[in-house]
């Protein structure tokens, strides 16, 4: 009897030790604000795969917490021929590129998706006529060591690149916001299309292997070719009265290949905007603003880390520089140069970790749990940054190019080929459970628990708990908001290990977190 007094007091004083810490977070500093944020996923090879395997796609992101599918696909698969009339949805020209589209489409909407659909590539029909003058001025072959070689030229070896014709992009734009407004069928059945919001004009036009040219010689011409892009886009997209229609604009990279612009240089350009001490005035010679209603960048660092500070000399729109170029569309918007002249937001339509296995190109690959954490930390990174949507490239590794996929591949096949029984042999890998259920805890004077919640819904009740020893004490709660996102102050300044868990409705097999270590880098 005398022990289990003992034991009462015991349990008395841990359980009011914990109200006090916890009352101790309640009462310190706010946490930040629980601002959402969406996530979504691309998988290149869902453009083209047979409806079951597209279907099967669509279900694994939907079940990872996505809520888009960004759909990529080329002008040479939706036109590779000149269309007798090019804003004719029903043109012998678009059948096959638009039929296998449609399945894509489909697949996603059916599966409670956003379809975003990303255009890019100029078929030689589609081409501004300055590309045969370019192309007669590339090198000609020579013989080295006895053999005859083609010397680098990027108009040559880039021909899809090339500056396309704003007319062709008016049109193509407007094709697919007609054909993907709810009100039409495809080319092979009466049932109707689904209703489409989100269009991106191009990918990483800053880059030389996806718009050309960059330069003219020593004058950066690509912002202002990227700038008529976007204009022709948004007014094919949005003939006809479709002001729902939202046009998501540059989704810029980090420079690798010879030739390309900053992502900053060619945000700053494109924006027309010129540094005058610490601030930004409109720069000269700009008669176009650019028209776009979201802004995307793509801040890979895939030899780095997601701690990794900025640097203003490079400009290399890492996520680090996110802050700066959010502010700098801000500044646009105030003075004109980006319209309509409202917010603009924030989104990120592509970024992963690499892993290693497989061990893909450069030997980049990390193991499984680092790239894991590393999820964690850059989708809270981004958060606070001001993104409100995220898009994973890649639901399964291309083995061979980009192991930086949610699931290990059994396999990388053509996308026809890609079928549900190769779909069922990948494995999922830590880095899913980290998207799944993104959670960390920021340490110092102010610490607070942040996350995601699996079922992405709003006032889902969460619990934070820290580990003491081998026991895990609930030090904290909380209530999800928009998109999932929770956010709530903790005590002993954040340090320790911790995790959370939200009820099983929300979770699935997810309702305990993946742990988080305040000591980790």
């Amino acid at each position: 009897m005398y022990l289990s007094g003992i034991r009462a007091i015991i349990a008395a004083s841990a359980l009011v030790a914990a109200c006090s810490l916890t009352a101790t977070a309640a009462a310190g500093a706010r946490p930040p604000a629980p601002r959402p944020i969406w996530l979504g996923v691309e998988e290149p090879l869902a453009v083209g795969a047979s409806p079951a395997a597209a279907d099967l796609i669509a279900k694994r992101i939907s079940s990872a917490g996505g809520r888009y599918q960004r759909l990529s696909v080329s002008l040479l698969n939706l036109a590779p021929t000149r269309p007798a009339n090019p804003k004719d949805i029903f043109d012998k020209a678009y059948r096959h590129g638009l039929g296998t589209l449609d399945l894509a489409v489909r697949a996603a909407v059916d599966n409670h998706l956003e379809p975003i659909i990303m255009v890019e590539g100029t078929p030689a029909w589609a081409r501004a006529p300055s590309y045969a003058a370019a192309v007669s001025h590339c090198p000609k072959r020579k013989r080295v060591r006895g053999r005859w070689v083609l010397p680098a030229c990027f108009a040559r070896d880039f021909p899809n690149s090339w500056a396309p014709n704003p007319t062709a992009i008016r049109a193509i734009a407007s094709v697919l916001a007609t054909r993907y407004d709810g009100k039409h069928t495809n080319h092979f059945s009466s049932s109707l299309l689904p209703k489409v919001t989100y269009f991106q004009a191009w990918n990483e036009p800053n880059l030389a292997t996806h718009l050309l040219p960059q330069r003219s010689g020593r004058s950066l011409v690509a912002p202002r070719l990227y700038r008529n892009v976007l204009s022709s886009f948004s007014s094919g997209a949005k003939a006809g009265g479709r002001s729902y229609v939202k046009v998501i604009a540059a989704g810029l990279g980090p420079i690798g290949t010879p030739g390309s612009t900053t992502p900053q240089q060619f945000t700053r350009e494109l924006l027309c905007l010129k540094s005058r001490g610490r601030a930004f005035v409109r720069g000269p010679g700009c008669s176009k603003p650019a028209i776009f209603d979201i802004w995307a960048q793509h801040p890979y660092d895939i030899a780095g880390t997601p701690g990794r500070p900025r640097d203003a000399k490079l400009g290399n729109g890492r996520i680090a520089d996110l802050p700066t170029i959010k502010s700098l569309i801000a500044r646009a918007t105030s003075l004109g140069t980006a319209l309509p002249r409202r917010n603009h937001p924030l989104w990120v339509t592509e970024f992963d970790w690499w892993t290693n296995p497989p061990r893909g190109p450069h030997g980049y690959g990390k193991p499984a749990g680092l790239t894991a954490r590393w999820t964690t930390d850059s989708v809270w990174q981004m958060w606070s940054a001001g993104v409100s949507t995220l898009s994973w490239f890649r639901l399964r590794d291309d083995p061979r190019n980009w192991p930086g996929g949610l699931w290990y591949a059994a396999s990388s096949p053509e996308p026809r080929y890609l079928s549900t029984k190769l779909l069922n042999a990948d494995r999922p890998k830590a880095v899913l459970a980290a998207f799944r259920w993104p959670f960390r805890v920021v340490s110092g004077s102010r610490a607070y628990a942040w996350g995601v919640v699996p079922c992405r819904q709003s006032g889902v009740p969460v619990e934070v708990f820290h580990r003491a020893g081998n026991r895990w004490r609930r030090l904290a709660r909380a209530t999800s908001h928009a998109s999932g996102v929770f956010t709530v102050a903790v005590p002993v300044g954040g340090a320790g290990i911790w995790r959370a868990s939200v009820p099983a409705s929300c979770s699935g097999s997810y309702r305990i977190s993946p742990e988080w270590n305040s000591r980790w880098r």
